[in-house]
């Protein structure tokens, strides 16, 4: 029974309360919307100069004070609508003379933020200039939250660039201009005062992906200070593009996720700043930058510091660059990059430049006018690096490499003065060929130096042709290189300076020392094709023949040519000297001294010329064992054989000179020669070699023969035992490897031999000579007779070889004794 009456009594008090919500409700209704009008809206438009046209005002018992359709506007332009602002209101008649508000509700605003030419905002003057609220007025809020906004921003200038400096010199307005919306922005504030402010907002803006902002935070009044921590995602740097000018840096893609802590003091404000940019794009003229990093950074401003402090660092995981003058795409760049007030700075960051691998280390020093330092490494094989460069700047040097090096590079650059580059490059048996690189430089070790301007070594080692050496040089100016080189082994000594253009190669200077001999020469060549070397040269050579031996130590024909003496020549050379007999040659030689072959010569000069493979020897002369000999002649060197045709004469030669240089040095003989020969034949087949001439010999002691074995003691009336010839001529011709010898005379005091005979190539002998007896050598008479009759019977043959020749006296026995017979019948 109680309990029905209990529940009576609260549905009375329930149902009453209703009723008096209701009326208060509807007193309200009518109560708060006359007073907002009256009260308020007046003095809202007179604070903000501008009007306020409201759609509907209603009150609800849940939300309150309901404005529908709110526009903000002036004659010019609409600022800003709602699409409903509600809000609880509770006036100063109720509580103390306030204006209490403790909540208020914004839905879907509309705002349009617009800054002018001149850099100012609509809403930066949104209470009017002068404005003083009435001293009767005391408003109090304790909450504003705004659900779904929309805020249209719109900007007529670039007064206010993010970079200052970048923005110098730059024509800042945007054409067309530039606008951007912001969509579903959110926002809660509350008032807890005097103690504090709290907020939190958020909002996006439209792109692939969508843009998402928010941040919360709170302002302490006491203490005044503000903390705010900003979340980021998916940001777009390229919406901030106008903002860089159009002569800096532009920002054209890629995302960034950050989260961003401010917390503010009177005396000190500390920003910390965590963000994941992906794939920014960032780009001036025509160099494009993609980044992918993590980045931290610690900003401090400190009162007594006097400014901000900041620190931090970007672990690059990926950053390709293109379109740098000169060196083209940096790709696959990361490392950790560091920064602070003084400088921005990275000591180990791996980049792929022209498609190798290079570790390099970065500093920039002095923001406000920059200073940076590039440092640069490689160590791997240089074939491929010169390949992966020439093709990247698409060209090709008359040069190969092969083997490992080291590479680092310094650059500094600075504003407003030239690029400063310097490198060191160490060489590690590296090998290089040139041209057709038949003989390649081997075996290259040592360091080389390197500017834009200038490329040097010194003491580096090579190797050319199984020989060592150790060259110094430089190379300068590189479009048109310019070299000096110095060159030095343990026989070899080479000083050279030459200018290249291509593959052309202007000699300026060439000289050098091998054992005892020395060059120079100067001219041009052209390497151009790897068969072979085009030269236009000229020079001199002072040669010390001994050193044939050492430069052609594996040539059977220098060591039969037994070269001796010293030689200096002028020559000139025009040609592809992989065909050199093909040509122009022209030489000047002289040697006071020389040997060839065992052949003594003095007073030598030769003058040769070569055209179209036709070589001359125009002139050559020497004396010879107290005479002189001449010679002049031609060779084919283009025909198969090479065919030659010489003519030769030497006049007074001294046979007991030449005996010395001969393996007849033990003979007694002596006796001045006179000999003319016309030589023809092919230089590559000696057997075929022809030849005329005639040969005499005078005043000399040319033979000692030892005459029918003691016989002429006997009958003759002088010393018939040895036989001395004083003269002696011939004439001869050479043929199938044949000496011909014809008409052979030799003249002595006691006998006169006459005959013919030949020598063979191989030193075979085979002749026949008949003696003369003189009549005046022997008394007259029966001895005479006798001695006259037995000549006239007999021959002497010779056989056997130059160094053993074989005599054999042939006796016609009938004529002897016929002869000896006549002479006796006749004395008596």
């Amino acid at each position: 029974m109680r309990r029905k009456r209990l529940k009576r009594y609260i549905l009375i008090i329930f149902t009453l309360a209703a009723i008096a919500l209701a009326g208060a409700a509807h007193i309200a209704s009518i109560i708060v919307p006359v007073k907002f009008q009256k009260v308020l809206l007046g003095e809202f438009e007179s604070a903000i100069g501008k009007r306020i046209l409201i759609q509907s005002i209603r009150f609800n018992i849940f939300k309150g004070l309901i404005l529908d359709g709110v526009v903000i506007y002036d004659k010019t332009m609409v600022f800003a609508r709602a699409k409903e602002i509600s809000a609880y209101i509770i006036f100063s008649e109720l509580l103390n003379k306030k204006i209490f508000i403790p909540f208020i509700r914004i839905e879907g605003p509309q705002i349009t933020m617009e800054r002018s030419s001149d850099g100012t905002f609509n809403l930066s003057n949104l209470i009017r200039k002068g404005y003083v609220p009435p001293e009767d007025l005391d408003l109090i809020m304790r909450r504003l939250v705004i659900r779904h906004g929309r805020i249209t921003f719109v900007d007529h200038s670039a007064s206010l660039m993010i970079d200052p400096e970048l923005s110098r010199g730059v024509d800042r307005k945007f054409d067309p201009v530039f606008k951007k919306d912001i969509e579903d922005f959110n926002a809660d504030i509350k008032f807890n005062l005097p103690s504090k402010v709290a907020y939190k907002f958020s909002f996006d803006i439209a792109g692939k992906p969508v843009m998402l902002f928010s941040a919360q935070g709170e302002y302490l009044i006491p203490e005044k200070r503000s903390r705010l921590t900003v979340d980021l995602k998916n940001i777009s740097p390229s919406i901030f593009g106008p903002y860089t000018g159009s002569r800096a840096f532009r920002l054209q893609g890629g995302i960034i996720d950050a989260d961003i802590t401010f917390d503010f003091i009177p005396e000190e404000k500390v920003i910390l700043l965590t963000a994941l940019a992906r794939d920014i794009a960032i780009s001036k003229e025509r160099s494009r930058a993609i980044i992918k990093a993590v980045i931290k950074a610690d900003m401090r401003y400190t009162a007594a510091g006097g400014g901000w402090v900041y620190s931090g660092s970007a672990d690059v995981s990926s950053m390709d660059i293109e379109g740098i003058e000169g060196v083209g795409a940096i790709e696959k760049a990361k490392g950790v990059f560091r920064f602070d007030n003084t400088r921005l700075w990275c000591d180990g960051l791996d980049a792929d430049l022209f498609g190798i691998p290079w570790k390099v280390r970065v500093n920039i020093a002095n923001f406000a006018s920059p200073i940076i330092d590039i440092y640069a490494s490689f160590d791997g094989k240089l074939g491929a690096f010169q390949e992966t460069i020439c093709e990247s700047c698409r060209t090709r040097l008359p040069v190969e490499f092969a083997g490992d090096a080291s590479i680092k590079i310094g650059v500094t650059l600075e504003k407003d003065k030239p690029v400063k580059m310097n490198g060191n490059a160490a060489l590690r048996d590296v090998t290089m060929r040139l041209g057709s690189g038949l003989y390649p430089v081997e075996h290259i070790t040592g360091e080389v130096n390197f500017t834009p301007q200038k490329l040097e070594w010194s003491e580096l080692v090579l190797a050319y042709r199984d020989i060592g050496f150790k060259t110094s040089g430089a190379v300068t100016n590189f479009s048109l290189p310019k070299v000096e080189l110095k060159a030095r082994s343990r026989e070899l000594f080479l000083d050279a300076a030459f200018n290249m253009d291509g593959t052309e190669i202007a000699l300026s200077r060439l000289k050098g020392r091998y054992l005892d001999s020395s060059f120079s020469m100067v001219g041009n060549l052209d390497i151009k094709d790897p068969a072979g070397t085009v030269a236009d040269v000229r020079g001199s050579l002072d040669l010390d023949l001994k050193d044939l031996y050492r430069a052609m130590k594996n040539s059977p024909g220098i060591r039969k040519m037994k070269p001796a003496g010293r030689l200096k020549a002028e020559f000139s050379l025009a040609g592809n000297t992989s065909h050199f007999f093909d040509c122009t040659f022209h030489t000047k030689a002289k040697a006071k001294s020389m040997s060839l072959y065992g052949v003594r010569l003095s007073e030598a000069a030769i003058d040769y010329a070569q055209l179209t493979g036709m070589g001359e020897v125009k002139k050559f002369n020497a004396e010879c064992y107290g005479g002189d000999v001449s010679a002049s002649g031609r060779i084919n060197w283009r025909a198969k054989a090479q065919p030659y045709a010489f003519s030769v004469k030497a006049e007074d030669i001294m046979l007991e000179s030449i005996k010395a240089d001969t393996g007849f040095k033990d003979a007694v003989v002596s006796g001045d020669i006179k000999a003319y020969i016309n030589l023809n034949g092919y230089f590559k087949d000696v057997t075929r070699l022809s030849a005329v001439g005639r040969l005499t010999i005078t005043d000399g002691n040319l033979w000692e023969l030892n005459l029918f074995k003691g016989l002429g003691r006997s009958i003759f009336t002088s010393d018939f035992s040895s036989i001395v010839f004083s003269e002696g001529s011939c004439d001869f011709k050479i043929a199938d490897q044949v000496f011909f010898a014809d008409g052979i005379d030799l003249k002595g005091d006691l006998m006169r031999l006459s005959g013919s005979g030949m020598i063979g190539f191989d030193r075979t002998i085979d002749g026949v000579l008949r003696p003369e007896i003189n009549e005046n050598a022997m008394w007259p008479g029966t001895q005479r007779s006798i001695a006259m009759a037995v000549q006239r019977g007999t021959a002497i043959e010779i056989k056997g070889t130059l160094k053993d020749p074989q005599f054999r006296t042939r006796t016609d026995i009938l004529t002897v004794v016929g002869g000896v017979a006549g002479a006796l019948l006749s004395q008596e």
